[in-house]
């Protein structure tokens, strides 16, 4: 998911400078409407220290370690097969799979990401990262390996409608309704079980990497004439956004060019 982590001080979302001010706002709103308790949702904890993998840890780093120990991988991009089919569930945890997560936290740092699918670095399995804050600014870091997520419907709790985007369709951002709490159960690399429960931001950050997963992208779930349009942006901006991600690569030091531009 491309939206910008508000915590840093980068470029917008998706790589397009100036609507990183547009996110905060939005934090900003969704604190005021939603200070209390959701009653299908994770109640607001006085504990605001950041989570890692779901558990509450005294401090994170801004870089984690394994951005610093993966490598950067080429992202896929909507049209390419691999991100329109759903992923195989993980069966072996070795240290390939530890390899693989390390590969999508380096991948989606250089993307100024706040989330990655596995299938959108072209490897067909469920697993997903994450490095996201959620309505309260508590960061939340971490993987999941066969999630299952659960949301309220519409009538259980409530969901909004917000500008998301996502590093496939690189560059445009468009408005799509989502629940503001959400839950995901799973394990992390080694078989432990993993549960985050999730609000605002992060659920929304949650939804769409499941989705990816299930082979469905954002621009799935919008209006044909409003997903043409977002396409169409996305086929004449990309190009920028790629080079901002070049540019955080180089800052990082990982490999600046993977090739990104050529399917």
């Amino acid at each position: 998911m491309s939206n910008h982590r508000g915590y840093r001080d980068r470029v917008g979302l998706s790589g397009i400078p100036g609507l990183g001010a547009l996110l905060r706002r939005r934090r900003r709103r969704e604190g005021d409407l939603h200070q209390g308790p959701h009653p299908q949702g994770p109640h607001p904890s006085p504990d605001r220290r950041p989570r890692l993998d779901g558990v509450p840890v005294d401090s994170l780093p801004p870089i984690v370690p394994e951005v610093r120990r993966g490598v950067r991988r080429r992202v896929t991009v909507v049209g390419e097969p691999v991100v329109h089919r759903p992923c195989r569930p993980v069966t072996v945890f070795d240290e390939a799979l530890g390899t693989l997560i390390d590969d999508l936290f380096a991948s989606m740092e250089v993307a100024h990401g706040v989330g990655l699918a596995a299938n959108q670095i072209g490897v067909d399995l469920r697993v997903f990262v994450y490095d996201c804050p959620d309505t309260w600014q508590v960061r939340h870091v971490g993987h999941v390996v066969n999630p299952v997520l659960e949301v309220p419907t519409p009538q259980e709790g409530p969901w909004q409608q917000r500008s998301e985007g996502c590093l496939s369709v690189p560059g445009p951002v468009a408005d799509l309704s989502r629940s503001l709490s959400a839950v995901v159960t799973g394990v992390d690399r080694y078989g432990r079980p993993v549960r985050l429960e999730g609000h605002g931001l992060f659920a929304r950050a949650l939804q769409h990497e499941c989705d990816h997963l299930d082979g469905t992208l954002y621009v799935d779930r919008l209006a044909p004439a409003a997903r043409a349009a977002v396409l169409r942006e996305s086929e004449s901006i990309r190009g920028e956004v790629w080079a901002s991600w070049d540019q955080r690569a180089q800052e990082l030091g990982k490999q600046a060019d993977v090739g990104q531009g050529i399917l």
